[in-house]
C-alpha cells in the first residue's frame, strides 16, 4: 500500500488541514501524486536487499530486487511492518478472512457479520469504529469453504480456554522494523530502529560531534519516519521529518552552500 501503514488506516483525524479527517489511502495517494510534480522517479515492487556504503567519494548502492541503485545520499524511509501473531492455523487464513491492519478495503465484505479485533491501541479502536458501520458486531462475509471459522483464545492468568465463532480476524499488534537490510555501519538499537543524531552511540560520534538530527552513522545516509528510533509514530511527524531531511541533504551533496 502507498504510505505504508498510512496508508491502511481508515481514518486519520489529526493530521492538519483536514479537520474532518481524512483516510490513509487519500492522503497517501495525493502524497505520491504531489511527489510526482516534483518530478520524483518511483520504482514500485522493488525491495531493497542491502546496501553498501560508499566510501572514498564513491556513491551509496542500494541492492534491490530490480538492480541497484546508486547515489550519494540515501534516506531510509521504509517505516515498520505489522508484527505477526504467530499462530500457523491463523496465518494460514491471512487473505481468507484474517487481516492484518484495518481492513479498510474489505470493510464492506464484512457487512451484516461478526468481526473480531486484535490490539489495544488508537489503530484498534479506529479500525473498530469504522468497521461496525457494517458488521453485526466488532466477521467477514463466507462465499465459500476454506476460510475462517472459528479462534480458540486463552485466558493468559487462568489459562482457561475458550472457542468464539467468527468470520472475521484484524489483527492490530503494533509494529517491528525490519532493517536486517541495512549494513552493520548503521547503528540501530536494542529493538532493530536506525539510530540518529544525539540517539547515537558517543563511540560513533565523530570528533565528540553527533551526526545531524536525521543522520545515521553513515555519512550520506538518513532515516526519517517510524524506522527511526524515538520517532513519534505519527503521520505528522513522519511527514514533517521528510522535509526537515531536505536541507540536510542538500547540505551533504553541497556542503560550500550558504
Amino acid at each position: 500500500t502507498i504510505g505504508g501503514q498510512a496508508g491502511t488506516s481508515s481514518m486519520i483525524r489529526n493530521y492538519l488541514g483536514f479537520p474532518r479527517g481524512i483516510s490513509g489511502m487519500r492522503l497517501a495517494q495525493r502524497a505520491r501524486n504531489q511527489a510526482n510534480r516534483f518530478g520524483t522517479r518511483s520504482f514500485t515492487g522493488w525491495s531493497a536487499t542491502s546496501l553498501d556504503p560508499g566510501r572514498d567519494g564513491q556513491p551509496h548502492v542500494v541492492r534491490t530486487d530490480g538492480g541497484d541503485v546508486r547515489a550519494r545520499a540515501v534516506v531510509i524511509a521504509t517505516g515498520v511492518a505489522y508484527r505477526k501473531l504467530g499462530v500457523p492455523a491463523v496465518e494460514d487464513f491471512v487473505g481468507l478472512g484474517v487481516f492484518y491492519g484495518s481492513a479498510m478495503s474489505a470493510a464492506r465484505e464484512m457487512e451484516g457479520t461478526d468481526v473480531v479485533v486484535v490490539g489495544g491501541g488508537n489503530s484498534a479502536g479506529q479500525a473498530a469504529i469504522h468497521l461496525a458501520r457494517f458488521a453485526r458486531s466488532v466477521t467477514i462475509l463466507v462465499r465459500r469453504d476454506g476460510r475462517l471459522e472459528r479462534i480458540t483464545v486463552r485466558d493468559t492468568r487462568s489459562g482457561e480456554q475458550e472457542v468464539l465463532g467468527c468470520r472475521g480476524l484484524v489483527l492490530l499488534l503494533g509494529a517491528e522494523p525490519h532493517c536486517e537490510w541495512l549494513p552493520a555501519e548503521v547503528a540501530t538499537d536494542g529493538r532493530g530502529f536506525v539510530l540518529t543524531g544525539r540517539d547515537v552511540p558517543t563511540d560513533r560520534w565523530t570528533d565528540g560531534i553527533p551526526p545531524a538530527s536525521l543522520a545515521t552513522t553513515v555519512p550520506g545516509v538518513f532515516a526519517v519516519g517510524d524506522i527511526r528510533a524515538t520517532s513519534m509514530k505519527r503521520v505528522a511527524a513522519a511527514s514533517g521529518e521528510g522535509a526537515s531531511v531536505v536541507p540536510l541533504v542538500h547540505a551533504w551533496l553541497d556542503p560550500d552552500q550558504g
